[in-house]
């Protein structure tokens, strides 16, 4: 199943783990499945037929004691996905809590969130950036829908954090575009939304997925609930 029959044939990968993230692109057979390479899948599925995967802390944790430094690595071929011995190329890197929940864009580029730059960056096949959303107060990852709004968690700040206006940053679930609004920064008993925000996956249906050791739903009626407890969940995708 082609997910993005629109989309060049390239594809992106987030280097997790890292207190610079980078960005590497590949190129890929054009019948390639880009869930397979892309950090962020945009949601979009049918409820009831979709599986909520997540990653867990523990896997994750292991991966980075392995990832020391850099090293070779041979890419195995996998047919109508991608191609013996492709290579990555790093394109892109910056300092900081910077290149977080890649989303990819029709035109080739991918949207990632920037939390220390309250920001949301595009970045195109060839490193050129600019600047996609601004004053996205907190933003710290994002998905697509199937008509293709941007969603994206807002974190409140941690301590030590040196920001101006780190007070009124709040944990919230939001739509960045095409138009800005919010879906929800409240629990069903309509207190504040008090756990961070971690990745998410909107389902199309105004509403999104999201993680932060549980698996939480914000509804498109403004408020928060939780899906699933004790996970201790990092990442979160549809499949279909």
């Amino acid at each position: 199943m082609e997910l993005f029959p629109e989309f060049p044939c390239s594809g992106f990968r987030h280097a997790a783990f890292s207190s610079n993230p980078a960005i590497f692109i590949s190129n890929f057979p054009k019948n390639v499945r880009k869930d397979a390479v892309t950090s962020t899948l945009p949601g979009g599925f049918i409820k009831g037929k979709a599986i909520l995967l997540s990653l867990f802390w523990a896997a994750a944790a292991s991966l980075q004691a392995q990832q020391t430094g850099s090293r070779d690595a041979t890419m195995t071929g996998i047919p109508g996905v991608v191609a013996s011995g492709a290579k990555w190329t790093k394109i892109w890197q910056q300092g900081g809590n910077s290149a977080d929940g890649i989303v990819a864009a029709k035109d080739g580029s991918v949207l990632v969130a920037q939390e220390d730059y309250d920001a949301v960056l595009k970045i195109d096949e060839n490193g050129k950036t600019s600047v996609f959303v601004a004053n996205a107060k907190g933003v710290g990852s994002l998905s697509m829908d199937r008509q293709g709004r941007l969603y994206g968690v807002h974190r409140t700040e941690r301590p030590g954090s040196t920001k101006p206006d780190r007070t009124s940053i709040v944990n919230a679930i939001t739509v960045l575009a095409p138009e800005r609004k919010v879906v929800t920064d409240k629990w069903e008993n309509r207190t504040p939304l008090d756990v961070r925000p971690n990745d998410l996956a909107a389902d199309s249906y105004g509403g999104a997925y999201f993680t932060s050791g549980f698996v939480y739903y914000a509804s498109p009626k403004g408020t928060v609930s939780i899906v699933a407890e004790n996970i201790r969940t990092n990442w979160i995708v549809f499949k279909p």
